[in-house]
């Protein structure tokens, strides 16, 4: 009995049917935040009008990291007050996500786990659903995934990969400072490689 793996050759199959459900998702479900998102919401809202990240421009904040704010903060700049720009930079967050799984997972794995991780994540709903969310974590998966893949790059230059991958996951601090212990975690990690 031979079991289902998807090809390789199918991956840019995958990703493309993976971007069609969450466009799909974006048009009947909008933007409509709440919790979270609605902090997020209010804090891009006050950067974006006031040039002060907090609940209020007379009460600045550094409780939550800025990044998400700041991102949703741009789109405003740029397209007013309209979630049009979260949903565009969430649909372009979440094509890159699923690219550098399968960049880095073919680095880690090999190209059919690849291919399983790539399938995995676009048809995953919870990461459907995150489209039409103001959220961080889309942001954070597909930079701590940008990060790795140049950490773990292979093209003969380890400094400016090295470079690339700090500066990324420098950038992803301010959306979640978490990040930080990533690379002593990889350091750790690498031990078990020689």
């Amino acid at each position: 009995m031979s079991r289902f793996i998807p090809k390789p050759e199918l991956v840019g199959r995958i990703i493309c049917i993976g971007m069609m459900l969450r466009i799909l998702w974006v048009i009947f479900v909008p933007v409509h935040p709440g919790s979270d998102s609605a902090a997020y919401d209010v804090f891009a809202n006050t950067l974006w009008q006031h040039g002060v990240y907090g609940w209020t421009p007379d009460s600045p904040s550094a409780y939550w990291a800025v990044g998400t704010s700041a991102i949703t903060a741009a789109t405003y700049f740029v397209l007013g007050e309209t979630y049009l720009g979260v949903v565009g930079l969430n649909l372009l967050t979440s094509l890159m996500l699923m690219v550098l799984i399968w960049k880095t997972g073919k680095q880690y794995f090999g190209a059919d786990a690849a291919a399983w991780a790539v399938a995995i994540v676009a048809f995953w709903p919870n990461l459907i659903f995150f489209t039409s969310i103001l959220s961080s974590e889309l942001y954070f998966m597909a930079f701590t995934l940008g990060g790795l893949y140049f950490w773990s790059r292979d093209d003969g230059r380890p400094w400016v990969n090295l470079l690339l991958c700090g500066l990324i996951w420098g950038i992803v601090c301010y959306i979640r400072p978490l990040i930080v212990l990533f690379p002593v975690a990889m350091f750790i990690a690498s031990f078990s490689q020689g």
